[in-house]
């Protein structure tokens, strides 16, 4: 819920990073988060077909990142967000600083045909060894993200990897 220039903004940084600018839509960050997460429910619904394993649209691929304490999207440990059934977007708050954030829904991502995670840093080896062990810790929000897609791509860098031979 940051402005579309702003260095925190995932907008700016898909924009600015991806070839995909006409097909890039932006949170309205002039509204509440409710209001903006009602918003991009509604364009979600208006340009994601429905797809056939699960009653929600079903994006091809969804790109995330994951934190140090394995949350993605704005989805954070012992988050009420993470217990939503019905809506794609809801609107969510950082624990820490508190800042009013807009994320997508587990329904909506693990609906998706691919997710894809980008891990980058020694800083989150840790909870990638978590996320990647024969059995994945379901407190991480990450872990439950990647659970019921069908396809899964963990994008890591040799840092986050342990380091060499990591």
């Amino acid at each position: 819920m940051v402005p579309q220039e702003h260095p925190d903004s995932n907008f700016r940084v898909a924009r600015e990073s991806l070839p995909l600018a006409p097909h890039l839509h932006a949170v309205n960050t002039m509204r509440t988060a409710e209001g903006a997460a009602e918003d991009y429910e509604s364009l979600i619904r208006d340009f994601v077909a429905v797809g056939t394993q699960f009653p929600v649209p079903q994006f091809d691929l969804i790109l995330l990142g994951v934190g140090n304490d394995g949350h993605t999207a704005s989805l954070f440990p012992g988050s009420p967000v993470l217990a939503e059934k019905r809506r794609l977007v809801s609107p969510a708050v950082h624990p820490e600083s508190k800042q009013a954030r807009v994320t997508f829904t587990l329904p909506l991502i693990q609906a998706a045909s691919r997710v894809a995670f980008l891990v980058s840093g020694a800083a989150k080896s840790c909870v990638l060894a978590r996320l990647l062990s024969t059995a994945p810790d379901h407190e991480l929000p990450a872990a439950l993200a990647a659970g019921l897609s069908r396809e899964v791509v963990w994008m890591v860098d040799e840092d986050a990897h342990g380091g060499p031979g990591g």
